[in-house]
């Protein structure tokens, strides 16, 4: 699986942040921005896709 098909299986919201994140390389603040939401929240969102992530890598 491609970081690409990994991020295609994050739900919505956490899916769109990581796009932005590990595909674009954008910064939280610029996502949190782009995306109309607070910081805090796309902070949580990098910090559930991290956990996610690393799981995955793990299999």
């Amino acid at each position: 699986m491609t970081l690409e098909q990994f991020v295609a299986t994050l739900a919505p919201g956490d899916g769109a942040v990581g796009a932005l994140y590990y595909l674009e390389g954008l910064e939280p603040g610029e996502i949190a921005e782009q995306l109309d939401k607070k910081p805090n929240a796309v902070y949580q969102s990098i910090s559930r896709n991290k956990e996610k992530l690393r799981k995955w890598l793990e299999t």
